[in-house]
């Protein structure tokens, strides 16, 4: 599952998929085996839990109660504003760059942009998160199976 709250997917096993059990009408049957069929693209809400690895091997996390929402009711990204020029102060690192896990960057932007918290206070933005995966120009391999990136400290974007 990917998540509008995680970088990383989530896990799951099927029998924590959580059916609908409203309406025994038969006739809503056949309408509703079609909403309920697993498939990429599905809107899905979940619990995440956090499993120990046992045996020496690392926690995992996944979902529980996963139950189906209608199409497009997840939004995933915000737009808060476009035409919008930085400069990178940390260059992200890929997993495969010698790193466990992604090592995030950050981008200054040139010009401060208003956003709102969760409790809809206004905040100024002055510096974003940029992931390797957002990188301009992908990543690059090296002999050794390191990846790196095409983007530099103090590059603009």
């Amino acid at each position: 599952l990917r998540s509008n709250k995680r970088r990383e997917e989530v896990y799951f096993h099927y029998t924590n998929v959580e059916l609908d059990d409203e309406g025994d009408d038969e006739e809503d049957d056949d309408e509703n085996a079609e909403d309920h069929e697993l498939k990429v693209g599905n809107a899905m809400e979940f619990l995440v839990v956090t499993e120990e690895g046992g045996n020496g091997r690392k926690e995992k996390i996944s979902a529980r109660k996963v139950k189906f929402l209608p199409h497009g009711s997840v939004q995933f990204q915000t737009i808060l504003a476009q035409g919008v020029t930085g400069v990178v102060t940390r260059c992200p690192h890929p997993a495969n760059a010698g790193f466990s896990s992604d090592m995030v960057g950050a981008v200054k932007l040139t010009t401060t942009i208003k956003d709102k918290d969760d409790d809809g206070n206004e905040r100024d933005v002055e510096e974003i998160s940029f992931y390797s995966a957002d990188s301009p120009g992908g990543t690059f391999s090296v002999r050794d199976g390191a990846a790196g990136l095409w983007v530099r400290e103090g590059d603009t974007l």
